[in-house]
């Protein structure tokens, strides 16, 4: 990480600007000004200067009434953009649609991003089962089957690292928390060549994946 924000020309502003975006969440969509300047670490000053100005160009917007903030529909209008314009999307498209109608339940479509992925498209269930997912939201490759299906394809090193980095939780009474459980389910991913976890359903997360 330090290495490549070496070959990047730093703009404080831009920097603390992002910083105040990335606070927000699925978790936490509403923010004071206090929940920023404490997430972020900056003065109070500082970030009342820069979530106005985010207001302003419509990046964040303001509930006076709340005094708080939420991400402004200008995002949106980059998120549409972006949609838009991915290529992958276009192509899996209808593969994605064929395995939803194939398997009868909601599929999704996420990549890889770093040490964690997201969820870039989805295909409704149209079976009686219902999962509940939301798009755009990013998730650590050690959570669910769809990140085990990331990580059968890199070395056990690797993997070690980013359990360190994302704890294996327990998100339902099924979730796999010892670590070397989880590596013997990593090289059933790797045999099978897709994840399959039929009792473990982790918040809207579908239970079969398989990489693209």
């Amino acid at each position: 990480m330090e290495k490549e924000k070496k070959n990047i020309y730093a703009v404080q502003s831009v920097d603390r600007a992002i910083d105040i975006l990335n606070c927000f969440s699925f978790e936490k969509n509403k923010l004071t000004l206090p929940e920023i300047v404490t997430m972020t670490g900056l003065n109070r000053s500082t970030v009342r200067r820069l979530v106005s100005n985010l207001a302003f160009r419509g990046l964040l917007q303001e509930n006076t009434e709340k005094k708080q903030y939420q991400l402004g529909l200008r995002l949106f209008e980059y998120g549409s953009i972006v949609h838009s314009s991915f290529s992958l999307m276009k192509a899996a498209s209808e593969q994605l649609s064929q395995l939803r109608n194939e398997v009868g339940t909601t599929t999704l479509l996420a990549v890889r991003s770093k040490n964690q992925f997201v969820v870039v498209d989805k295909r409704e269930g149209q079976g009686t089962i219902s999962i509940s997912s939301s798009l755009a939201r990013r998730l650590p490759l050690s959570y669910s089957p769809l990140g085990r299906v990331f990580l059968s394809e890199m070395s056990n090193d690797e993997i070690q690292k980013i359990v360190e980095k994302f704890p294996l939780k327990a998100h339902t009474a099924y979730s796999v928390t010892q670590i070397d459980k989880f590596f013997d389910e990593i090289n059933k991913v790797r045999e099978r060549g897709f994840a399959l976890d039929i009792e473990e359903v982790t918040e809207g997360i579908m239970g079969i994946s398989a990489p693209i």
